[in-house]
């Protein structure tokens, strides 16, 4: 029954073949730094990566630009720059920018981000950030953007916090989100302990993994908040181990549209999935915990599950499981 309702896909299989994609991913080229004689040929210090971005910010260097670290890890001390009363490490980004292959952390001083982000396209590549924010960081404990089109390829967020709100790594305000081949591991927040959004009408996640990130609140994993037509989309990623009070996986706030596929969420404290309004869509996807049932509902709710494990499941469909195997099952040495 289960390989039938899983269309051959077995949990193992599934988590390996998600285990395969979400870390097996070819390291992009060095993109090389762009505007040769503003951008800094070498990047090693902080003092370089602001300059670097002003110059990007400036007239100097028109049009898109990247910032390649090339593989140089940048550790703060400091923060020198301020958004809405928190203390930022870099300028805003105010132009659209790339900033790829290197690591970001700091050495000294606590309470800061790394990254903001304002009215532009921002991607991050071949990223490793770890360490940002901090008890009195309220939202993106690493990176907060407001009206930015934000894409994270090939990166890792790590031990990152924002203790009073929301995005223990990312916050994404009013702007769409494309987040692939990335892990979020060990970020905390308040909401959201990897990711959360406010006011934004389109997110996309593909290929990723989470793991052991914690809210304290809502989602453990992901929290989506209100924003009403909004589509997310969770495809070919593994969100396991990470704890909240309600939607230890993901919190859907109000969105117009959560869809789930070829997905395994599972193993997560204060439940998987924690739907509040909407139009939710399950296909090919895993959403299990062995204490209790895997989808918490609340308010105006409509969801269509096809072809997918879902503990204690009762609304109807075609090909799913609903009881009959353990997380044991899905999760081997």
């Amino acid at each position: 029954m289960l390989e039938q309702s899983l269309k051959n896909c077995l949990p193992n299989t599934c988590l390996t073949s998600l285990l395969v994609l979400g870390l097996a991913v070819a390291n992009l080229a060095s993109a090389a730094s762009t505007c040769a004689g503003f951008i800094p040929a070498v990047i090693t210090t902080p003092a370089n990566l602001i300059a670097a971005i002003n110059a990007a910010n400036s007239a100097s260097c028109p049009g898109a630009d990247t910032i390649d670290l090339a593989g140089n890890t940048i550790s703060f001390t400091t923060a020198p720059y301020t958004y809405q009363n928190e203390l930022v490490a870099l300028p805003d980004v105010i132009t659209p920018l790339t900033i790829t292959n290197g690591a970001l952390t700091r050495s000294a001083g606590d309470n800061y981000k790394y990254l903001h982000a304002t009215g532009t396209t921002l991607s991050l590549s071949n990223l490793t950030v770890t360490n940002g924010g901090g008890a009195a960081i309220s939202t993106g404990g690493a990176v907060h953007t407001l009206d930015t089109t934000l894409t994270v390829i090939n990166s890792t967020f790590a031990g990152n916090v924002a203790n009073t709100f929301g995005g223990g790594a990312i916050f994404q305000e009013n702007g769409p989100i494309v987040i692939t081949g990335s892990v979020f591991r060990g970020n905390s927040a308040s909401e959201g302990g990897a990711l959360s959004t406010q006011s934004v009408e389109s997110i996309r996640i593909e290929r990723s993994q989470f793991y052991g990130n914690v809210a304290g609140r809502l989602g453990g994993a992901l929290r989506f908040g209100p924003a009403e037509a909004s589509v997310a989309v969770v495809s070919n990623s593994l969100i396991v181990g990470n704890s909240a009070q309600s939607g230890g996986g993901i919190f859907q706030g109000s969105l117009g549209a959560l869809t789930l596929r070829h997905s395994t969420i599972a193993g997560n404290r204060g439940g998987q999935v924690s739907l509040n309004g909407g139009t939710n869509t399950i296909e090919n996807a895993i959403v299990w915990s062995e204490s209790n049932t895997a989808i918490a509902q609340t308010g105006a709710v409509a969801i269509t599950v096809n072809y997918s494990a879902v503990k204690g499941w009762s609304g109807g469909g075609t090909g799913n499981v609903t009881a009959g195997f353990a997380l044991s099952q899905i999760f081997v040495d």
